[in-house]
């Protein structure tokens, strides 16, 4: 045995490295054959994984396998958001008028100009900062909860310069500005809302009677009727009545917020109280009399507190004046 390895080390002197060899090769065969094992193992559990996983939501819906999903869990499920086409130009101004209050507003880009209208809510502008530039994104959230995409595009003369969204997302193209939409800051009422909530006070009846809410001096009679709460908004009724031979005309009603008791030390602080819209029909001669309506902001008066209305005459002395205590302002109606 000893021999014959010596004769085969004298004639091939690689004989031990070459044995070396072999048993390597062997070895890396097999770990070969165990990696590729190890991969098709993986390569099974992840496509099990895959065919079991919740898939995603392309349109109305419908998976990527074509198959209308038993649930929907849109905490594992993206849902697309329908983006609308806005067209902006340099020189005209584009008004978005959205259902609610504007919570934010997100510009992909600077050169797009977005800043909400003075005074109100729900409208923005959007303007173009630089002519021919590239198309951009607009995302505007409202406070209750819908969200707004648009992609912005440049055009020297936009289309459409109003557009009225709704909460369902369905773009409304209007030409002039809708007032019905539009919403105040501090929750007044816009024009046609004021005007509609007016009339209807007028249409309704008096039910407000008694001490405390009249005063009757030189002929006439002043007297609140009623008082409705609309959107941080007081409208007080009140009806003016005249058995005088000379005609009592106008001057200004003022309201105030005073003390019920002070004395003479103490100085009088009123806070008066101004109308934001006021309203009058009739004629203090007849026998309904002259119906006037105010609308002032909402506040409330403590129990050591009344509301004083003051009636002047215009080119005349016959004032008029009367106090409305707070349980008279516990009997507001909603309107």
């Amino acid at each position: 045995m000893d021999f014959w390895r010596f004769s085969l080390r004298a004639f091939h002197p690689g004989f031990e490295s070459a044995a070396l060899w072999t048993q390597k090769k062997g070895f890396a065969i097999a770990t070969l054959f165990l990696g590729i094992s190890m991969a098709l193992f993986s390569y099974s559990t992840a496509r099990a994984q895959k065919i079991n996983a919740p898939a995603l939501l392309v349109d109305n819906g419908v998976d990527l396998r074509g198959k209308a999903p038993a649930s929907l869990n849109v905490s594992t499920r993206f849902l697309p958001l329908q983006s609308y086409d806005l067209e902006v130009g340099c020189n005209k101004t584009c008004m978005l008028v959205f259902p609610t209050t504007i919570q934010s507003a997100d510009r992909g880009a600077a050169y797009v100009l977005a800043e909400r209208v003075a005074g109100s809510e729900n409208v923005l502008k959007v303007k173009a900062g630089k002519p021919g530039f590239l198309p951009s994104s607009l995302t505007v959230i409202t406070a209750d909860g819908e969200i707004f995409s648009f992609k912005v595009f440049y055009k020297a003369n936009p289309s459409y310069l109003v557009l009225t969204l709704k909460s369902d997302l369905a773009v409304e193209t209007k030409r002039p500005l809708d007032v019905d939409k539009v919403q105040f800051a501090g929750g007044r009422l816009n024009s046609a809302a004021m005007d509609s909530a007016m009339q209807k006070v007028l249409q309704g009846p008096d039910y407000l009677h008694g001490a405390g809410v009249h005063e009757r001096k030189y002929g006439l009679r002043l007297s609140v009727t009623g008082i409705y709460y609309l959107k941080n908004l007081l409208f007080f009724k009140l009806r003016l009545q005249s058995e005088a031979c000379m005609p009592y005309l106008v001057e200004s009603l003022r309201f105030f917020v005073r003390d019920k008791k002070t004395t003479r030390r103490t100085a009088v602080a009123d806070r008066e109280l101004r109308p934001l819209a006021m309203r009058s029909e009739g004629s203090a001669e007849t026998d309904t009399g002259k119906v006037i309506l105010v609308a002032l902001p909402r506040f409330s008066i403590a129990d050591n507190k009344q509301v004083a209305v003051i009636l002047t005459e215009k080119q005349g002395d016959r004032t008029l004046c009367f106090y409305i205590r707070q349980h008279k302002m516990k009997q507001i109606k909603l309107l």
